[in-house]
């Protein structure tokens, strides 16, 4: 991969991160739950730099942080007096789950785990999904135009065997 390419993709996935946050933020202030950040940004690193994975699918990202929402909600509606077990809980369930359902998007874990460490309200889990969709959407974008761009477009990483 060339420094150009690398420079040019970097900046449409820190961009397209940017825009996320934003949008979140104006959506619901969730930024003090900084895993719920990480983890929409380990899912751009993917998804720029992967693209061709699994894992970078839109229907394994939405399918994976849904399952793992779900499990952190539920971790921490059981254990809520115990966070460690609920912590452990909600990563173990939602591996289990994801895998289960054939969903694997491991920085979707993350979610999970911070939704089941702090009680957080019906308008913050809602920024967190519409964060999600924005992200997909503005990724989505940006992969047309890396398309467009040939010397872009021919170097794009694949998965070897």
């Amino acid at each position: 991969m060339s420094i150009k390419h690398s420079v040019r993709v970097s900046f449409l996935a820190g961009f397209t991160v940017l825009l996320t946050f934003v949008t979140v933020y104006f959506v619901a202030d969730v930024l003090e739950y900084g895993i719920i950040l990480a983890s929409l940004g380990a899912t751009a690193f993917l998804v720029f730099v992967y693209p061709e994975r699994d894992a970078s699918r839109s229907k394994i990202i939405v399918g994976g942080y849904f399952v793992s929402s779900f499990s952190g909600a539920l971790s921490h509606w059981l254990l809520s007096d115990f966070l460690p077990w609920a912590a452990a809980l909600s990563v173990g369930l939602s591996i289990f789950l994801m895998l289960l359902l054939g969903l694997e998007h491991p920085p979707a874990s993350g979610i999970g785990l911070s939704f089941s460490l702090y009680s957080l309200s019906f308008q913050e889990v809602v920024s967190v999904m519409v964060g999600m969709v924005v992200f997909l959407a503005l990724t989505a974008f940006f992969k047309r135009i890396i398309k467009r761009i040939p010397e872009m477009a021919s170097s794009i990483q694949t998965p070897k065997g």
